[in-house]
């Protein structure tokens, strides 16, 4: 099993196995995707080497929240077991050179703009307390991209997705999870002594305390 070549024999302490990254984003030059039973069979795989591990599915932006969530019903439909262990991640890149080249789009963000019919985030929420899914920002998006400097080096904009996530993403009835993309650059940046007054209040917001209420607070505020 690679997993374990990889990461040695002992797996316990994996909680979560995302299956397939954006497996309904249009990618590469052929713009392929995956389909739902490729992923409930896939699934199956991963249940087998690791009896139950949670299951992540993720879209860019909300672009594709609503094949998430019929995976999701597919997997619940296949078998029962998988009631709780389901998660929809939510990948938020809101400075990318893609958006940027569109004079509309770049003055939007994944939440705000999208396909048209794309479920909204709101939807979404609503699908997860219903189906039963937990939904956390998977890529919150902190680090440069090409000639974009700004993500990962200003204060303002780590807020910027932070804030987003918290009011329009993740449900406020449950527990906020938000994985930051780019974290191991400030940290390189750290270690080699060259952090800024910027990077600094970034670290700041990430040692809040791990309380909803009171994180909310201190990033609004910071």
């Amino acid at each position: 099993m690679e997993l374990q070549r990889e990461y040695g024999s002992d797996l316990a302490g994996i909680s979560t196995v995302q299956i397939e990254n954006e497996p309904f984003y249009e990618i590469g030059n052929h713009e392929w995707t995956m389909s739902i039973p490729y992923l409930v069979a896939l699934a199956r795989r991963v249940d087998e080497a690791l009896p139950g591990v949670d299951l992540l599915i993720t879209s860019a932006g909300r672009l594709n929240l609503k094949e998430v969530r019929r995976t999701h019903e597919a997997l619940l439909a296949s078998d029962s077991a998988w009631q709780g262990r389901l998660v929809s991640g939510f990948d938020f890149h809101f400075r990318t050179p893609l958006r940027d080249s569109m004079r509309l789009v770049r003055q939007f963000d994944p939440i705000t703009y999208s396909r048209p019919f794309a479920a909204s985030t709101e939807d979404h929420i609503l699908d997860s307390r219903a189906i039963g899914f937990r939904i956390e920002v998977t890529e919150g998006q902190a680090e440069p991209y090409g000639y974009l400097t700004s993500p990962g080096n200003s204060v303002r904009d780590f807020r910027y997705p932070v804030l987003r996530s918290l009011d329009e993403v993740l449900d406020r009835r449950e527990p906020a999870l938000l994985r930051v993309w780019g974290v191991e650059e400030i940290a390189k940046k750290a270690l080699r002594g060259q952090l800024t007054d910027e990077h600094r209040q970034i670290i700041d917001i990430f040692q809040t305390v791990n309380n909803r209420d009171a994180e909310d607070e201190a990033v609004r505020g910071a």
